[in-house]
C-alpha cells in the first residue's frame, strides 16, 4: 500500500510540474511524446493509429478542427492516404508522399521527366496553382495581393510584349482575347483593366490601344463598355482624368476620321434609352477652373468648303411625352458681375443673303400655346429689366423693325404677337411695352402697330392688358402721351374695327368690376389746355346710311337714386345743328312746363288749365288718393285699392295684380303683373317679375329677369333672363345675360356674367363671375368661381374655388378643389386638389399642386424666399434669415444646420452607401447594418478622446462599464519593433514585486462618473508605492463643467511582464525541484529493490 501511494504521488507531481505526456518514455520532449519499443529494431505494432474513414464526414469540420488529421482507407471516393483539414480553403488536403522526379511534367520535346532547374518543361493536362482542382490549362487561385506578375527589363532597343493572346479560328463563336471578372463585394476600387504607363520619353503613350482591321462587315467598336450595375453610385461609360501640370493641349476624347465614306459620320454618338425619371443628358460638361482664359462649354468649328447645309449645333427632340421640350437651354448661375448673355450670336458673314441673329420656325399643328420667343424676367433686383431689347442702328434705307412678329397660324388657340407678363413686386417703373420713337422723318411712326388677320373664332386682342397687382399706386390699362407739336391730328387712342364677323364690335370696351370703395369710371375724359379750338369730352358719329338702329349714347342705370345721364351745363338735343333745342339750365318752379320758342330755345312756362295736370287725367294713367302710388299704362295697377302704398307701375299691366304690397316699382310690359301681397320690389323690363305673388325685397332689371319668381325674396337680377326660373329662392344675385337662369329655389347665390351658373337649380351660397362660369352645375353649394368658362363642365362639385379663365374646365363631380390661374386644373377630374398655374399643366408640371385630403403640397419649379424667416409646421423646419441658419424641430438653430432630435440619413437607400459627407469627403458610411466614420471612408479617425458611456473621457479611449470583448484574444497589439526603440535595458521586477501587490474585491462608489459595479483589482495608491510606473494621473470633468478633479489610474500592461519574470523565476525553481525529484526517485527505486 505504501509503494502505490508514493508512486501515484510522484506521477501526479511530475504531471503537475511538466504538463507533458510520454508513451514509452518517462521523459517526454513534447506535449505528447510516443516512443517505439526499440528505435533500432522496432516491433510490428510500434506506431500511432489515427482515426480511419472510407469517406469524408458529411458535415464539414469548423475552425476549431483546423489541422485535424485522418487516414482514408481508399474504400470510398477519396484516394487512400493521410489528409488534414485546412480551414482557410476550407477543404481536406492530402499529405504529400515525398520527393523524387515529377512525372506529371516532361522536358520539352521528350517524354523524360525534368531533373534540372533550367529544363524547359511541358504538361498535357491542366495546371492549378493555389488550389487542388485544375479546370483550365493554367488555373491560379490566391488570396494574396497579386495573382500573377510579369517583370521585364531591357537595355537595348527592342519591342517588348509582356503578354500576348493569339486566337486563330474560323468558327462563328465569340472570341475573347482578354476577359476580366471581378466578383468582390468590397468597397475598394475595382479595375477590370488597369494600365500604368510611366515612360518619360517623347513617344506616344497609350493607356489602351485598340487596332481593328479586316474586311468584316459587322459593327466594329474601338472600345465598347456595358454598365449593368444596379447600385446607386455614379456610372461612367468612359472616364478620363487629367492630373498633369504641363501646358500641352488636353483633350478628354479625340476622334479622328480619315476614311472616305459617304455615309453619316459622328464624332460622338450618344444614345440614352433608359426610361428612368432622372435627368438625361446626351453630353454633360463641367468647366470648374478659375483661370482667366476663355471657357467654352462646346466649341464647334466647321471649316470645310462643301456646299451642304452647315449647322453649328443641331438638336432633334422626337419625344412624344407631355413634358416640356427645349431645343436649347442656357442657365447662367454664376454670381460674377461681368456681362451675362443667355445666347450670343455673331454674324461676320458679308454675303448679301438674309441674316438672322435668331430664327425660330414653329411648324407643329398642336393646339397648345406657341411662342416664337418666350422671355421670363423674374429677377427681383432694382436694375432695369427688359423682356426684349432691340437696337437697330444701321444706316441702310430698307425697312427697319425693332421687332417683327408674323402669325399666320389659322388654329383656334390664342395667338399673341407680343405677350408681356409683369409679375414682379418691385416699386420701380414697369413697362409691358415701351416704345421711344425719336425719328424726325415724314413717314408714319407707330409706337405699336398690331395687325390681326386670322379668321379663327376665338377672341382677338390687338392689345390686351391685365393688371392684377395689389399695389396702391395708380394703375393704367393703357397710357398715351403725345407731346408732338405738329399740326396733324393727334390720337391718344384710335381704334378701327372693320371686320365682317357677326360678333359684337367695340371701338372701346371698358369692364370695371373693382370691389374697392373708390369711384369707378367706365370712361373719364379730362380735356384742358389753352388752345382756342373746340373741346369735346366725347363725340360720337354714326353715318345715317349705315344699317341697324343707331344709338349715339346708350346708358342704363336703373338703381334707385341713380342717373342714366347726369349733365351739369346746357343740354341741346336734335337731329341736326339747325333744329337743336337747348333745355333750361335751372329747375323752374312748381307746376311749370317746358316751352319752346321755335328757334331752339326751351324755357320754363306756367301751365295751361286746359292741359292735363295729373296722372288720373290720362286714360291709361292712375294714382291713389294720396298721390303716392302712380300707374301709367293699360291696366297698370288694375287692382290697386287707392290706399297710400307708394307703388309705381309704368307699362302695360304693370302691377296689375297688386292689392296689399307697398313700395314696389314696376317699369315695363307685365312687370310685377301678378303681385298680390309683395312689397319693396323693383322690376324694370318687359315681363320682369311677371309671375311674382308674395316675393318681396327683390330687384329685377332686364327682360324677363326673375320672370317666374313667386315667393322668393331678397333677390337681385340685372340682365336679360337673369334668375329667370326662380320660384321661391332667396337672396340670390344675377348680373348679365341669363345668369342663374334655371335656379328655382337657390339661396345666397351670386352669378355675374353671361350665362354664369346657368344650369343651377337648387344650389346655395355659390359665387360665379365670368362668362359661362360654372355653366353646367346643377345642385352644388359653397363654390366660388371667377373667370370665363371657369368650372364649365362641373355638375355636382361643392366647396371649390376656381379663379381664372377655364380653370377646372373638365372637372365634373370634384369637390373641395382650388384652381388658380389661366387653365389651372383644366383636365383635373378628382377632388381635394390644389392647382396654381397659368396653363393646363398636370399635377407633375403645374407650378403648385396640392392634395388637401393627404396634406400634400408640391412645387414643380424653383422656390425662392428672398427675405424673412421660414417656419414650417411650428418649427419642424425653420430658416433663420438673419443668421443664415436652418433648424429642424427648433426655431433657434445655433449652427448653419441644427437638428433637435434624431436625424435619419439615407432613408430608403439600400446597400452600402455614404450617409454623410464633409467638404465632399465621406464622414459617415452605412451598409444597412453597420456604421463606419472617418476621413474619406478609408479609416475611422477621432481627433479627440473617445468615450463609450463616458461623457468626458480622460483617455483617448474610455469605457464606462466592464463591457468589452474580442473574438480570440484579450490582448492589445503594441508596436514593439526594435527600430522604434532606444535606451533598452532589462526589466527585473518579478516574484519580489508580486508578493507586495495586494489584489482586492471592490465596488465603485459612483464618483467621477464610475458605475456602481463590483470588480477585482488593486488600490492605485498602494501599487504606486511598489510599482509607480504602473500608476498615472487622469482628470475627471463633469458634464456641466462645474466639477474637475484629479484621480489615479493603473496601467496593468506592465503586470504581464512582471508575471513573465515571476514564471521564469518559478521555472528555475521547478527545474531544481525536478532534479531533486529525479534523485529522490532513484533513491526510492534503490530502496524498493533493497526491500524486495
Amino acid at each position: 500500500m505504501m509503494k502505490i501511494t508514493f508512486s501515484s504521488l510522484f506521477i501526479l507531481l511530475a504531471l503537475s510540474a511538466q504538463a507533458q505526456v510520454g508513451v514509452g518514455t518517462t521523459t517526454p520532449n513534447a506535449t505528447l511524446d510516443v516512443r517505439s519499443s526499440n528505435q533500432t529494431t522496432p516491433s510490428n505494432n510500434d506506431g500511432l493509429l489515427i482515426p480511419k474513414m472510407d469517406n469524408f464526414p458529411a458535415t464539414q469540420p469548423t475552425a476549431v478542427q483546423d489541422g485535424m488529421m485522418v487516414f482514408v482507407t481508399g474504400n470510398g471516393t477519396p484516394a487512400k492516404g493521410f489528409y488534414y483539414w485546412d480551414q482557410s480553403i476550407p477543404d481536406w488536403v492530402p499529405v504529400s508522399n515525398g520527393g523524387g522526379n515529377d512525372h506529371d511534367f516532361y522536358e520539352e520535346g521528350t517524354t523524360t521527366s525534368p531533373d534540372n532547374i533550367n529544363d524547359d518543361q511541358y504538361t498535357l493536362g491542366n495546371l492549378a496553382i493555389g488550389k487542388n482542382t485544375a479546370d483550365y490549362p493554367l488555373d491560379i487561385y490566391t488570396q494574396g495581393d497579386t495573382g500573377a506578375i510579369i517583370n521585364m527589363t531591357s537595355a537595348a532597343d527592342v519591342n517588348q510584349i509582356a503578354s500576348s493572346v493569339n486566337i486563330t479560328s474560323s468558327d462563328n463563336f465569340q472570341k475573347i482575347g482578354f476577359s476580366s471578372t471581378l466578383n468582390s463585394p468590397g468597397n475598394g476600387n475595382h479595375y477590370g483593366f488597369l494600365s500604368n504607363v510611366r515612360n518619360d520619353g517623347s513617344g506616344y503613350h497609350y493607356g489602351a490601344y485598340q487596332y481593328l482591321y479586316g474586311a468584316g462587315t459587322g459593327r466594329q467598336y474601338g472600345t465598347f463598355n456595358t454598365l449593368s450595375g444596379t447600385g446607386g453610385g455614379n456610372q461612367y461609360g468612359t472616364y478620363n482624368s487629367f492630373l498633369g501640370s504641363g501646358n500641352s493641349f488636353l483633350r478628354g476624347v479625340v476622334n479622328y476620321f480619315a476614311n472616305t465614306s459617304n455615309n453619316e459620320q459622328y464624332g460622338i454618338d450618344t444614345q440614352i434609352l433608359n426610361d428612368g425619371n432622372g435627368t438625361h443628358r446626351g453630353m454633360n460638361i463641367l468647366i470648374n477652373g478659375n483661370g482667366t482664359g476663355l471657357h467654352d462649354g462646346i466649341l464647334t468649328t466647321i471649316s470645310g468648303s462643301g456646299m451642304g447645309l452647315k449647322r453649328g449645333v443641331l438638336s432633334y427632340i422626337d419625344n412624344n411625352g407631355d413634358g416640356w421640350h427645349e431645343g436649347t437651354v442656357n442657365h447662367l448661375r454664376g454670381t460674377g458681375d461681368g456681362l451675362q448673355t443667355g445666347t450670343y450670336n455673331i454674324i461676320d458673314n458679308t454675303g448679301n443673303n438674309t441674316h438672322y441673329g435668331v430664327r425660330n420656325l414653329i411648324q407643329g399643328s398642336g393646339n397648345g400655346l406657341q411662342y416664337g420667343s418666350h422671355t421670363d424676367v423674374s429677377n427681383s433686383g432694382s436694375g432695369d429689366h427688359f423682356g426684349a431689347y432691340n437696337v437697330v442702328s444701321g444706316t441702310g434705307t430698307g425697312l427697319q423693325y425693332g421687332s417683327l412678329n408674323e402669325i399666320t397660324n389659322s388654329g383656334n388657340a390664342t395667338h399673341f404677337g407680343n405677350y408681356n407678363w409683369l409679375s414682379g413686386a418691385g416699386s420701380g417703373d414697369q413697362y409691358g411695352d415701351y416704345s421711344f420713337l425719336n425719328n424726325s422723318g415724314n413717314g408714319r411712326h407707330y409706337g405699336a402697330y398690331t395687325y390681326l388677320n386670322g379668321d379663327g373664332s376665338s377672341d382677338h386682342h390687338g392689345t390686351y392688358n391685365s393688371l392684377l397687382g395689389s399695389g396702391s399706386g395708380d394703375q393704367y390699362g393703357g397710357v398715351s402721351s403725345i407731346g408732338n407739336s405738329g399740326n396733324g391730328t393727334h390720337y391718344a387712342y384710335k381704334g378701327t374695327t372693320f371686320g365682317s364677323g357677326s360678333g359684337e364690335h367695340y371701338g372701346f370696351y371698358s369692364d370695371v368690376i373693382a370691389n374697392g370703395s373708390g369711384n369707378n369710371y367706365g370712361i373719364r375724359n379730362y380735356v384742358h389746355g389753352p388752345g382756342t379750338g373746340n373741346k369735346y369730352g366725347t363725340i360720337n358719329y354714326i353715318p345715317p346710311t349705315d344699317g341697324g338702329t343707331h344709338y349715339g349714347i346708350w346708358s342704363e342705370a336703373t338703381k334707385a337714386g341713380s342717373y342714366a345721364g347726369y349733365f351739369l351745363g346746357n343740354v341741346a338735343i336734335g337731329t341736326a345743328l339747325a333744329n337743336t333745342y337747348t333745355l333750361p339750365a335751372s329747375r323752374g318752379t312748381a307746376n311749370q312746363i317746358m316751352q319752346t320758342d321755335g328757334v331752339g330755345n326751351v324755357t320754363w312756362a306756367n301751365g295751361n288749365s286746359a292741359v292735363i295736370h295729373s296722372i288720373n287725367d290720362l286714360t291709361d294713367g292712375k294714382s291713389d288718393t294720396a298721390g303716392s302710388s302712380v300707374f301709367l299704362g293699360q291696366v297698370a295697377g288694375n287692382l290697386d285699392d287707392g290706399n297710400d302704398r307708394r307703388n309705381t307701375g309704368v307699362g302695360y299691366a304693370a302691377l296689375a295684380g297688386g292689392v296689399d304690397g307697398v313700395d314696389n316699382t314696376a317699369l315695363g310690359h307685365s312687370t310685377l303683373g301678378s303681385a298680390g301681397n309683395a312689397s319693396h320690389n323693383t322690376a324694370i323690363g318687359s315681363f320682369s317679375m311677371g309671375s311674382n305673388l308674395t316675393g318681396s325685397d327683390n330687384t329685377a332689371l332686364g327682360y324677363a329677369s326673375l320672370g317666374v319668381n313667386q315667393t322668393g325674396t331678397g333677390n337681385v337680377a340685372l340682365g336679360v333672363g337673369a334668375v329667370n326660373q326662380n320660384v321661391d329662392g332667396h337672396s340670390n344675385i344675377g348680373i348679365g345675360y341669363a345668369p342663374l337662369f334655371n335656379a328655382t329655389n337657390g339661396l345666397g347665390n351670386v352669378a355675374i356674367g353671361f350665362s354664369s351658373l346657368y344650369s343651377l337649380t337648387s344650389g346655395s351660397y355659390n359665387v360665379a363671375i365670368g362668362s359661362n362660369a360654372y355653366y353646367n352645375n346643377l345642385v352644388s353649394d359653397d363654390n366660388v368661381v371667377i373667370g370665363g368658362n371657369a368650372g364649365y363642365s362641373n355638375v355636382t362639385g361643392e366647396r371649390s374655388v376656381y379663379l381664372g379663365a377655364s380653370t377646372g374646365y373638365n372637372n365634373i363631380n370634384g369637390d373641395d378643389n382650388i384652381f388658380i390661374g389661366y387653365n389651372a386644373g383644366y383636365n383635373e377630374t378628382g377632388s381635394n386638389k390644389l392647382y396654381i398655374e397659368n396653363s393646363n399643366a398636370n399635377a407633375n408640371n403645374a407650378l403648385i399642386y396640392g392634395e388637401f385630403d393627404n396634406d400634400l403640397l408640391r412645387v414643380n419649379g424653383d422656390l425662392e424666399i428672398n427675405s424673412g424667416n421660414v417656419n414650417a409646421d411650428t418649427g419642424t423646419l425653420f430658416v433663420d434669415a438673419l443668421n443664415n441658419r436652418v433648424g429642424v424641430n427648433t426655431t433657434n438653430p445655433d449652427f448653419p444646420f441644427s437638428v433637435n432630435g434624431s436625424a435619419n440619413l439615407n432613408e430608403g437607400v439600400g446597400g452600402a452607401a455614404t450617409a454623410l459627407r464633409v467638404n465632399g469627403f465621406e464622414a459617415l458610411w452605412f451598409n444597412s447594418t453597420y456604421f463606419s466614420w472617418g476621413f474619406g471612408g478609408t479609416s475611422n479617425f477621432f481627433a479627440d478622446p473617445v468615450g463609450i458611456g463616458a461623457a468626458l473621457p480622460a483617455y483617448q479611449l474610455q469605457l464606462n462599464t466592464n463591457s468589452a470583448a474580442k473574438p480570440t484574444s484579450s490582448a492589445w497589439t503594441v508596436a514593439s519593433d526594435a527600430r522604434l526603440k532606444t535606451n533598452v535595458h532589462a526589466f527585473t521586477d518579478g516574484l519580489n514585486l508580486i508578493d507586495k501587490i495586494n489584489p482586492v474585491w471592490f465596488t465603485y462608489n459612483g464618483k467621477a462618473g464610475m458605475p456602481h459595479e463590483t470588480g477585482v483589482g488593486t488600490i492605485a495608491q498602494e501599487l504606486q508605492k511598489v510599482a509607480p510606473y504602473m500608476v498615472n494621473e487622469w482628470t475627471y470633468q463633469s458634464e456641466d463643467g462645474k466639477t474637475k478633479e484629479d484621480y489615479l489610474g493603473v496601467d496593468y500592461g506592465a503586470m504581464d511582464f512582471v508575471l513573465i519574470n515571476a514564471i521564469k523565476e518559478q521555472q528555475k525553481i521547478i527545474e531544481q525541484q525536478k532534479e531533486r525529484i529525479t534523485a529522490l526517485e532513484r533513491r526510492l527505486d534503490n530502496l524498493e529493490r533493497t526491500n524486495n
